[in-house]
């Protein structure tokens, strides 16, 4: 008997299905301080990035989303669509220089129909500490 021709290629993405779980879970299910880790963030891209030609940027993006489980999913405006669709909204600062840019914060809109009986924030993971951010305060909150 030859070997097995399954033994590799066809079956690679198993191992890379299984780091995206790892990761997935490690994010999900281990606590760290979050705001010790952004601070951190920020300081290493600082030392990394800063230039007197660099540039902050704030942006509002939506993305377009299938199901109905990801936290903040809801029939709204997606600019990437033009169109009212099932999606996820959030603000985005990042920081640009010709050394380089970083992502520095996101927030994620969470619409009023998720704060709602049946569904609650909670089980989907985003806390009920998370208030609902009006769409033109939540640059201010990040």
């Amino acid at each position: 008997m030859g070997p097995n021709p399954y033994a590799h290629g066809s079956f690679s993405w198993l191992s890379a299905e299984r780091k995206n779980r790892n990761l997935q879970r490690f994010a999900s299910q281990y606590g760290w301080d979050e705001d010790e880790m952004r601070r951190r963030h920020w300081a290493r891209a600082a030392e990394l990035l800063a230039d007197e030609q660099g540039v902050w940027s704030v942006d509002a993006s939506e993305f377009a989303k299938k199901g109905e489980e990801s936290v903040g999913v809801a029939p709204q405006y997606c600019g990437a669509l033009g169109k009212v669709a099932n999606c996820q909204s959030g603000v985005f600062i990042c920081y640009s220089s010709p050394k380089g840019h970083a992502r520095l914060d996101a927030r994620l809109y969470l619409p009023q129909c998720w704060f709602t009986w049946p569904r609650s924030p909670a089980p989907a993971g985003c806390g009920s500490r998370r208030r609902r951010d009006i769409r033109n305060g939540r640059p201010r909150a990040v």
